[in-house]
């Protein structure tokens, strides 16, 4: 009987977890970017800083090498450590492959910000935002 209240308790949890993660990643723009001060920053919104772990990332502007929309299966992936996965619903948090950490910003949409910095650490970005096309273009022209 405890053992059943216990598997009871975790499948609330698991549960809670995933319906909070899918409500909050609803909105189409998961993070800002912005150019402040010589620096591209991304900030999450809301409870994307608690599925991330990241209260924001910087890059001074001369190190941001590329800034595009891509397509999901397109963005560099890696290791989660640490941050959040929910398949279908959420990505968000640090993935590391081959020496390299990428910053993800993500809930459910398909085409996203690509952010690329050479020689930083994040070495890119993938963030969700309504219109990664408009962004990149937009931040691209402020850029040196």
């Amino acid at each position: 009987m405890p053992l059943l209240i216990l598997l009871a308790l975790a499948l609330s949890a698991v549960g809670a977890v995933a319906g909070t993660a899918a409500w909050t990643t609803s909105d189409p723009d998961q993070a800002t970017v912005t150019v402040e001060h010589g620096e591209l920053v991304v900030r999450p919104i809301g409870l994307m800083s608690f599925w991330s772990l990241r209260r924001d990332v910087r890059w001074p502007v001369d190190q941001v090498t590329s800034v595009t929309a891509a397509e999901r299966d397109e963005c560099p992936s890696g290791l989660r450590s640490p941050g959040t996965a929910v398949p279908g619903v959420v990505q968000a948090g640090t993935y590391r492959a081959g020496g390299d950490q990428t910053v993800w910003f993500a809930g459910r949409a398909k085409e996203l910000l690509l952010i690329r910095a050479d020689g930083a650490t994040p070495s890119a970005a993938v963030v969700q935002v309504a219109s990664p096309r408009a962004v990149a273009e937009a931040l691209r022209a402020q850029l040196p």
